[in-house]
């Protein structure tokens, strides 16, 4: 499996962004029952959290692109290798079918190997992107409670409730 890590990072000039020091938050079913502070302080958790997250699916998406890349590389490399020309019936040439190339390639190691890489990249990056989106949304749901609470307690806050635009 390829290794980017922090390589890419360091090739960019940017401090890779590191786990939260704290677990990742449980959205209670009653946030009604936060104070202001409990309610921010889990907001900006969740946020950090999503923040680690997103650049965690960036690198998985990255991985599952260089897989791709390295299949249909040796892909193409075994179709050249393997291809045969010989005279047909009727003196013209004739090529291998790709049937016959597909069945070949099913039996390579090589091949096997890289398409399991990429299966397993695939399914990295669905996990990843499956945290990140759970996360966002928990985020979005503390996000819309705050506005909530902060055009109760302010109601001439709101742009709406001013009348002007």
């Amino acid at each position: 499996m390829l290794k980017l890590g922090g390589g890419v990072y360091r090739e960019m000039q940017v401090e890779e962004p590191k786990s939260p020091e704290f677990g990742l938050p449980k959205l209670e079913p009653n946030i009604d029952d936060l104070n202001d502070k409990q309610l921010m302080n889990l907001f900006v958790q969740f946020t950090r959290w999503t923040d680690f997250f997103q650049s965690q699916l960036a690198i998985e998406d990255v991985y599952e692109r260089y897989a791709d890349a390295r299949v249909r590389r040796l892909e193409a490399i075994y179709m050249l290798q393997n291809r045969s020309v010989t005279i047909g019936p009727r003196g013209g040439r004739q090529e291998d079918s790709m049937t016959f190339l597909r069945a070949g390639m099913e039996e390579d190691a090589e091949i096997t190997k890289a398409r399991e890489e990429q299966r397993v990249a695939y399914a990295r990056r669905k996990l990843k992107q499956l945290l990140f989106e759970a996360a966002e949304r928990d985020a979005a749901v503390l996000s819309r409670e705050l506005t909530r609470r902060t055009d109760v307690k302010n109601p001439g806050y709101r742009r709406a409730d001013r009348g002007t635009p």
